[in-house]
């Protein structure tokens, strides 16, 4: 069985998917980076992100299946939990075997876990839209920290964007070392 790595980047994500179609590796496993603990157990593909093989799986996702059910997938990267690429990955070669249609199988259970991944992030998003403070530095910028359990902060930009479009902002995830910048 062989573990493929990607960077953490959803783009590597999905280059990893390519990747394990291409070498028709159906058994393997799909890890971001920062959840590897052992990598002993597999033998191991370092992804290198590639664009153009993440377009070619973004726009089949897209068009053979859904835009609901891409942004399903995306929300599993999002989660940035443990094990979630590798759901998103048998998600996928579900989706593809039997359609869009599968989005309804609850029964299924890497159904019924992309649903609970994609309640969680959604939740999670929604609530920091209404809880987040910014504090004022030197009255030019205004900066909100924040160390969410999912990685929510792209879906944070749209709205804080439209909220404080006149306004210089910054939103930092302390705990993924990523920040939006506003200005």
């Amino acid at each position: 069985m062989k573990q493929y790595i990607f960077d953490g980047t959803f783009e590597g994500m999905l280059t990893g998917v390519f990747l394990i179609y291409e070498h028709k590796a159906w058994d393997a496993v799909l890890e971001n980076e920062r959840h590897i603990e052992n990598m002993s157990l597999f033998e191991c593909v370092l992804v290198q992100t590639d664009q153009e093989k993440f377009n070619r799986v973004f726009q089949a996702l897209q068009k053979k299946l859904s835009p609901a059910f891409l942004q399903d997938v995306y929300f599993a990267y999002l989660s940035d939990l443990p094990g979630s690429a590798d759901t998103a990955l048998h998600y996928i070669q579900l989706g593809l075997r039997q359609g869009v249609r599968i989005r309804g199988a609850l029964q299924i259970p890497v159904v019924r876990q992309i649903r609970l991944l994609r309640k969680k992030v959604g939740n999670e998003a929604h609530r920091l839209k209404g809880l987040l403070r910014f504090h004022s530095v030197q009255n030019k910028v205004y900066v909100a920290d924040l160390e969410p359990d999912h990685n929510v902060i792209t879906l944070l930009a749209p709205h804080f964007a439209a909220r404080l479009k006149n306004e210089n902002f910054i939103i930092r995830d302390l705990s993924r070392h990523l920040s939006l910048i506003h200005i």
